[in-house]
């Protein structure tokens, strides 16, 4: 979102140059480097909105490699400003979601076990936070063990599961739980 005057101009200019075709929609070919993401004159904000949606753009049009690049920028993004988007947290875990469900969906599993470490230590002050992080990083890591058949990997983390739904208990819903279990 535009957080000034001098921002909402650059979003209009950056508007005023996509490519809008007669039939309503750009190809991923048609898309190429749309706007200037890197301008300086466009907040850290709006630098991860774009990503984002450049991101969900080449997912839509089924460019899984596009999509990756620009999904992994974002979490790059947050990763060079951390201290300036700290308190972005669910935007943060956004990104990483985005960013592990291409990997996922390219076969680059080692990615996924570091973005699943990464999930683990995104700050937070929020319990409901603490909790996402905990459902998210824990079902993530399941689900790639389920995928890639490393069952025996997926055991080890029963008693830490166990440990994290005691911890939450009352605070974590039952249908939250019973994805564990699936």
């Amino acid at each position: 979102m535009a957080r000034n005057l001098k921002e909402i101009n650059a979003y209009k200019k950056i508007i005023g140059a996509l490519p809008i075709p007669k039939q309503g929609i750009v190809s991923s070919a048609q898309a190429g480097d749309l706007f200037p993401i890197e301008n300086k004159e466009i907040s850290l904000n709006a630098k991860s909105d774009f990503y984002s949606i450049y991101g969900l753009f080449y997912f839509a049009v089924g460019d899984l490699t596009n999509s990756y690049t620009f999904f992994r920028k974002n979490v790059d993004l947050f990763e060079k400003y951390s201290e300036k988007l700290q308190e972005q947290t669910e935007s943060h875990l956004t990104a990483l979601s985005n960013y592990y469900l291409m990997c996922m969906l390219l076969h680059k599993y080692d990615e996924c076990s570091l973005i699943i470490k990464k999930i683990r230590v995104v700050p937070t002050k929020s319990i409901r936070t603490q909790i996402d992080i905990f459902l998210i990083s824990y079902g993530r890591e399941l689900g790639l063990y389920v995928y890639t058949g490393e069952y025996s990997k997926g055991i080890h983390l029963v008693n830490e599961i166990e440990k994290g739904i005691r911890l939450y208990k009352g605070k974590i819903q039952n249908h939250e739980i019973i994805t564990f279990y699936f």
